[in-house]
């Protein structure tokens, strides 16, 4: 329970916000463009490409779409913590969908 509670604390972002949170903890979600050894590419909402140090091998990443708890290196540098996997497509029913970023929200460009 504590680490739910934690995550509740960190600002979700979407890729234009990363460089405010450089050195902080954050929560990101987007789609696997490619993974190459132990980095992921990531496209958040707003169609940036992240690139995510994966704390476990690329073998273990099979979900299209993921959410990242990660500490955020650089503006387009991410070192993973934690994750979760949502599958391959958003066609869940809303509730089941992950939150959207507020800058996300009017962008369809993923089908976020």
């Amino acid at each position: 329970m504590a680490d739910a509670n934690l995550s509740l604390s960190m600002p979700r972002v979407n890729g234009e916000s990363l460089p405010r949170f450089v050195g902080k903890k954050v929560l990101l979600v987007g789609k696997t463009e490619s993974l190459e050894g132990g980095v992921m590419l990531l496209r958040t909402c707003d169609g940036k490409l992240v690139r995510v140090a994966l704390k476990s091998s690329a073998a273990s990443y099979t979900s299209d779409y993921v959410e990242f708890e990660a500490t955020v290196n650089a503006p387009d540098s991410l070192t993973e913590v934690e994750h979760t996997s949502f599958g391959s497509s958003f066609g869940a029913p809303a509730r089941a969908r992950p939150p959207q970023h507020t800058s996300c929200q009017q962008s369809r460009k993923l089908g976020f």
